[in-house]
């Protein structure tokens, strides 16, 4: 089963990325704060769990955000996908490696950007 971290500030829109996830059989670890994202990317947490994908739902254009953003440049290794929404712009910087859907493709979007289970790294463990 695959295990994606979720970064979602709204917490509105959380039971509905939460509900797709589940429909897809997508395990999920909500951050709802960019202090609780940073957490869950720090080197040391990482070593121990293992996400096969970063989803952003949603930035607010907050300073801390380019900190998060950073860090996803910086140390992430998984794909990161960020929910494009009609009400929301695309944040600066958003670097090449980010994927962006719409939330009507979002299942799609996050079947074709998931680390399939055998490609895994060799050291991670799930829990």
């Amino acid at each position: 089963m695959n295990h994606v971290l979720l970064f979602e500030p709204n917490q509105e829109r959380v039971p509905y990325l939460l509900f797709l996830l589940n429909l897809a059989d997508i395990r999920c670890t909500v951050a709802r704060t960019i202090e609780e994202a940073l957490n869950w990317l720090s080197p040391d947490l990482l070593l121990v769990i293992h996400f096969d994908l970063f989803l952003l739902g949603s930035l607010e254009g907050v300073e801390l955000e380019k900190e998060l953003l950073a860090e996803i440049s910086s140390s992430i290794t998984v794909p990161v996908v960020y929910v494009l929404r009609e009400d929301l712009h695309l944040p600066e910087p958003l670097n090449d490696g980010i994927v962006t859907c719409h939330p009507v493709n979002l299942l799609s979007c996050l079947q074709e950007n998931l680390v399939p289970e055998n490609k895994r790294p060799e050291g991670a463990k799930m829990q």
